[in-house]
């Protein structure tokens, strides 16, 4: 009986059985000599990287990084995520708005559009612009639209008109 060994403690010794056909034991020799992601658990990671951390470095060095503050300088517009809750007497919009200064928030409302629109610049990143808007109901007064942000949320609120509110209404027994 011949024996293939690794050299690994992972490995045990496997033996070939010489009595096997030639197919089986050239099978058997091939699975000795690959190597398996137990002696190697990066393996395939290298062979799918190949060489890109060498062409990361030459054009780093090349170029100075100059390619990268370009990419780092183009503004990434995204839609904020919102949630929308409604009670008896208002709406409430809550927009995800992280790493944005409070006074670079801006809440419009005209007609029938509200729009939520800020701008993160956060050192060393991408600058982000959120943007979003929804069609309201109409006789939405501006001046009753309240704003506050807080830990990265844009809470908005849009309270009902007198009008649209659900009252009841007495039934007359006759």
């Amino acid at each position: 009986m011949a024996s293939c060994r690794f050299g690994s403690p992972l490995h045990p010794n496997r033996s070939l059985d010489r009595s096997r056909s030639p197919l089986v034991e050239k099978q058997a020799i091939e699975a000795c000599r690959r190597p398996t992601n137990e002696t190697r658990p990066t393996a395939p990671l290298r062979r799918s990287a190949g060489n890109g951390d060498k062409e990361m470095s030459a054009e780093l060095k090349t170029n100075e990084g100059s390619q990268i503050a370009e990419n780092e300088a183009q503004l990434v517009t995204q839609r904020p995520s919102v949630d929308i809750l409604e009670n008896e007497t208002e709406f409430l919009l809550l927009a995800d708005m992280p790493a944005i200064d409070a006074k670079q928030l801006v809440v419009r409302l005209e007609k029938e559009t509200l729009t939520l629109s800020g701008r993160s610049n956060i050192e060393g990143f991408a600058p982000v612009e959120y943007k979003r808007s929804f069609r309201v109901m109409k006789g939405l007064e501006p001046e009753s639209v309240s704003a506050e942000y807080k830990q990265g949320v844009l809470a908005v609120h849009l309270p009902k008109p007198a009008s649209s509110r659900p009252r009841r209404i007495q039934v007359q027994a006759g």
